[in-house]
């Protein structure tokens, strides 16, 4: 067993790092409850899969067609370049119009009279 200066046991530290305290696990959840929606997070998982989906075939066929490791390089690079640019537009493209459809929301939420049946603005029938 190894010892520090402190002459405190490496182990003993370690396990006092490991443990983390409850009021970090509850914040660590908090963390996790601010991800991104559903759909997000499924269209950058098949992106990166489609991604590299491409990037092994055009691999492989470039071996099987007897390409040279060079080749091979630079088809992949290449390949990764340009289906990752089109499945980043897309990605962009998905988020951009979800956030456009949240401020929509959001904004037509702060337009709209408030659900307690009070006024939200100064001087509404103020002169009847």
């Amino acid at each position: 067993m190894k010892k520090n200066k402190d002459e405190q046991p490496v182990e003993t530290i370690q396990e006092e790092r490991k443990a983390p305290s409850k009021a970090v696990r509850s914040q660590k959840k908090d963390d996790e409850a601010g991800s991104l929606p559903f759909l997000l997070e499924l269209v950058f998982s098949f992106s990166f899969l489609i991604l590299l989906g491409v990037d092994a075939a055009v691999a492989f066929f470039s071996f099987r067609g007897g390409a040279t490791l060079l080749d091979i390089f630079l088809r992949v690079a290449i390949s990764t370049v340009v289906m990752g640019a089109v499945l980043w537009l897309l990605a962009w493209q998905m988020s951009n119009g979800m956030l456009q459809a949240a401020y929509a929301e959001q904004n037509e939420k702060q337009d709209s009279p408030s659900k307690s049946g009070e006024d939200n603005s100064v001087g509404v029938n103020a002169g009847a």
